[in-house]
């Protein structure tokens, strides 16, 4: 049974092209784990199981190949990508460093909290990294979406599968709840109204997830 992006991709940008959008469930598949590093994503499967042409799977699969996501492999077509690990340890400062411009710009643009708290009920409620992961993504696209810089967004999809990779998987149930209450000390401070602690609040949250 085929699905359509609009309906079932839980996206909250509809103006968006089609192409990005597939590209965006994607991403959330990949880091749901649906698609493992090393394994191939089928251009014909994807775009039969979600509704969608070819091409446009084929024009997301690049995208994801621009950030480093998947890449092309002569004879066998898309693969995920297989994450260095010192890409990967490089990649958790430059985040924290993200998230705290987006923490900033959220308490300077006074954004609504209470999406935010309804995204961290999701999570709580879904257990496991794997489960929320559309929640726990959400979460931070929300505020660096609210922050009105695209480019901030930007910067954000092209360094969240690095680090998001690492998250929770394999722990116990009581880690991915701590991590995820962790969430609630970003909406706390955002609500407080005063950036000062922000870089440190974003390194601790980043942390907290990969402990």
């Amino acid at each position: 049974m085929t699905s359509s992006i609009p309906e079932d991709a839980g996206l909250t940008i509809d103006k968006r092209s089609i192409p990005d959008r597939v590209a965006d469930l994607l991403m959330r598949k990949i880091l749901s784990g649906t698609f493992m590093p090393g394994s191939r994503i089928v251009e014909s499967r994807v775009a039969a199981e979600i509704g969608v042409a070819q091409s446009s799977v084929r024009e997301a699969l690049r995208k994801l190949q621009y950030l480093g996501v998947v890449e092309h492999k002569r004879h066998i077509g898309a693969i995920v990508k297989v994450s260095d690990p010192d890409d990967a340890r490089i990649a958790v400062p430059i985040r924290a460093k993200i998230e705290e411009v987006a923490i900033v710009e959220a308490i300077r643009r006074k954004i609504d909290t209470a999406p935010l708290r309804e995204f961290v009920e999701t999570m709580l409620a879904a257990k496991s990294f794997d489960a929320g992961t559309d929640a726990h993504t959400d979460f931070h696209h929300y505020i660096s979406d609210m922050s009105g810089s695209p480019m901030l967004t930007e910067l954000w999809d092209l360094t969240i599968w690095r680090t998001s990779s690492l998250f929770f998987h394999g722990t116990s149930d009581d880690d991915v709840e701590d991590a995820v209450r962790s969430h609630l000390a970003i909406i706390e401070f955002i609500e407080a109204g005063d950036p000062t602690g922000a870089e440190q609040l974003a390194l601790d949250h980043i942390r907290r997830g990969l402990t």
